[in-house]
């Protein structure tokens, strides 16, 4: 029956409850309490949502209420309670076992711990579970309850959180480019300081001996060029070498897998647990 035909029904109801001298003013309350509850079943039944609906229907469908309403209030309860779907919640490890301490919530809100296992009445219509355990990744998954299905099974396996890998240890640049740096310091150095003496020496052969100087006069100049040009060649190597370890260090970062700690993301726990599953929902 709808609201509106049931409007001339709470009209006489309101109409009996008139205060009068041998009427207490709480039987007043509680009569206009039946009438709002017997309103509110048919309104919240009518928005889908059967629990809250059932709830109404209980308190107007109480002896203290009017015999008018309570015949349909107790009918509306008996409907409500073949409508009303129920779910049943646990979560497992990757073994089969159940996990202790675990806490489930509900479109946000969290059910009571002694719940899980439990049958639980939610209204018909998608909605979204979060499953948390200590020491694991959580997991969040969307189910539509359907109405009048009772005990629908949403079961999830909680694994463990990723943990760091570590990498093979990969040899480290840094101490060879100390070594080829110093190298290309030294040999620069070096290179400067023998072709400094190799010009003296050359000056001094030119005032002394030339233009007959003899290979025993030149010997001390040669010597010295010659320790100037290996010194040089030995900074380029170094360098070369340098910018060769340093692009090679460079590229070894940036193919590095990013590995870390991170939870499980509600897409691979959901995908996870259907693999896992010992049997189909329901």
């Amino acid at each position: 029956m709808s609201v509106t035909k049931k409007l001339p029904v709470l009209v006489l109801v309101l109409a009996a409850a008139a205060p009068s001298p041998a009427r207490a003013d709480d039987e007043l309350e509680t009569k206009r309490a039946c009438a709002a509850s017997y309103e509110q079943t048919q309104r919240l039944r009518q928005d889908g949502k059967l629990v809250e609906a059932h709830e109404q229907a209980v308190l107007c469908a109480q002896s203290t209420c009017p015999a008018l309403l309570t015949a349909d209030c107790a009918r509306w309860v008996d409907e409500l309670d073949q409508a009303l779907p129920s779910v049943v919640v646990t979560a497992r490890d990757a073994g089969g076992r159940d996990l202790p301490d675990l806490r489930v919530m509900v479109d946000g809100r969290e059910l009571p711990k002694q719940r899980s296992g439990l049958a639980i009445t939610l209204n018909p219509g998608p909605h979204r579970f979060r499953f948390q355990a200590p020491g694991r990744a959580p997991a969040e998954r969307e189910e539509v309850v359907v109405q009048g299905r009772k005990n629908q099974m949403i079961e999830v396996v909680l694994g463990e959180p990723a943990t760091l890998t570590p990498n093979e240890p990969q040899p480290s640049a840094q101490p060879w480019l100390y070594v080829t740096a110093s190298t290309s310091a030294l040999g620069a150095i070096g290179s400067a300081y023998f072709g400094l003496i190799g010009r003296a020496r050359e000056h001094d052969a030119q005032n002394g001996c030339a233009p007959r100087c003899s290979d025993d006069d030149l010997r001390p100049m040669k010597q010295a060029y010659l320790a100037a040009d290996i010194s040089l060649g030995l900074a380029a190597v170094g360098v070369a070498t340098s910018l060769v370890l340093l692009a090679t260090s460079a590229s070894s970062a940036r193919a590095q897998p990013q590995t870390g700690n991170r939870a499980l993301t509600a897409h691979e726990a959901h995908n996870r647990e259907r693999l896992l599953r010992k049997s189909p929902i329901q």
